[in-house]
């Protein structure tokens, strides 16, 4: 958009034109060369009653408060990004529109999350749709290296089916698989 063009927009769809190239990671600056010169900018926003928020990257009504998340739904098409306003960091947080719906995904499945999180916490790692588990005891040391002749057709076979779960690392698969052959021989050997 050229100059011209920007001097016939209302002053709502300059603020709305400028907010939405703030939001595409463009500067005042960047923007001010091409639109009307920054300081001309700043005036004729702050006339109509607008400030730069310099947390938000966004001008915003003097005196607004930023909007709640909980304001918003998935289907929420508006050009602005989604405002959160964070009162521990003392700051608050911008989303452009293709991370909305990446956060609106998260937490949709907060509980699920969270359940996977505990369970790794606790040296437990879970595919629930596989039932494969891994639980392999929490070290400090360095992973041992070690070189093994497989079975071609075998090695095939894992390489398939590791890459089908790659939920999982080829060592924890490889070192789960051990630790049960060695758990069902145990008693057999002794």
């Amino acid at each position: 958009m050229d100059r011209e063009v920007f001097k016939e927009l209302s002053i709502n769809e300059q603020i709305e034109y400028v907010n939405k190239k703030l939001a595409d990671g463009e500067s005042v600056t960047k923007i001010s060369s091409y639109t009307m010169p920054r300081s001309t900018m700043s005036s004729t926003f702050k006339r109509a009653n607008y400030i730069l928020d310099k947390n938000l990257n966004q001008y915003i009504k003097a005196g607004a408060e930023t909007e709640d998340i909980e304001s918003h739904s998935i289907d929420d098409n508006k050009s602005h990004p989604l405002k959160i306003k964070d009162n521990s960091l003392k700051q608050d947080i911008v989303l452009k529109e293709d991370n909305k719906k990446k956060l609106y995904d998260l937490l949709d499945n907060y509980e699920k999350i969270m359940a996977f999180i505990n369970r790794c916490d606790n040296g437990e790692t879970v595919c629930d749709n596989k039932k494969i588990f891994i639980e392999l005891p929490l070290t400090n040391q360095v992973d041992a290296r070690k070189t093994l002749r497989i079975n071609p057709m075998i090695w095939e076979d894992f390489e398939h089916f590791s890459n089908k779960h790659n939920l999982f690392t080829k060592k924890d698969l490889v070192s789960q698989a051990l630790k049960e052959f060695m758990e069902k021989y145990k008693a057999e050997s002794e």
